[in-house]
């Protein structure tokens, strides 16, 4: 059983089978409580996931481009409630809560930790090559970020076999958030292998 949300608190949440699963107050570039909780149901509720993601997602604040994203890769709809609405339609609801927690990150990949260089531009489709091979999932996916002399700032992959809302790209931009760099540099390169 959650606690109820007070006013000031921004949310997500759906019910499924008369369950209302819902998360709260995270608010950053990377994370807010549709992608919390859109990952976290993934990741809790690997076997239900699908049912569970194709309900709607009620939420207290205007979807953000990377909520918009993630209800289009990983959910089907969502709707935009009145503060006022929201508060009253959680504080009314009688069935069963789940909260639904951010997910962890997984370990942030920097420049210093690469095994072997990448010379600026002349190896980066082999580099991305090898990070694929270190992707879970059908699709094997690698993201590389670079500066404007092409040595790599960041790097991930994808762990969609572990959770389907773990695209290399997400992966990157959130570990790069969680690192302390809260914007793209000016002039770097986003490498996406597909």
């Amino acid at each position: 059983m959650s606690k109820p949300f007070d006013s000031a608190e921004i949310g997500a949440y759906l019910i499924h089978k008369g369950v209302r699963y819902l998360s709260r107050s995270i608010f950053n570039k990377v994370e807010t409580p549709v992608t919390t909780l859109v990952r976290g149901l993934c990741a809790e509720f690997p076997s239900e996931s699908l049912a569970l993601t194709r309900e709607r997602i009620f939420t207290s604040y205007p979807l953000l481009p990377l909520c918009e994203g993630m209800i289009k890769v990983a959910a089907k709809r969502a709707t935009v409630l009145r503060v006022e609405a929201f508060h009253d339609e959680t504080s009314s609801f009688s069935g069963d809560s789940i909260e639904i927690l951010p997910q962890p990150m997984f370990e942030f990949h920097d420049s210093n930790s690469l095994s072997k260089s990448v010379h600026p531009f002349r190896n980066i489709p082999e580099f991305l090559e090898r990070l694929k091979e270190e992707a879970t999932g059908k699709t094997r996916v690698s993201a590389l970020l670079t500066d404007r002399e092409g040595k790599v700032i960041t790097y991930s992959w994808s762990r969609t076999g572990l959770n389907r809302t773990n695209h290399a790209e997400l992966q990157l931009v959130q570990n790069l958030y969680h690192s302390g760099i809260v914007y793209f540099p000016d002039h770097s390169t986003l490498w996406i292998s597909l």
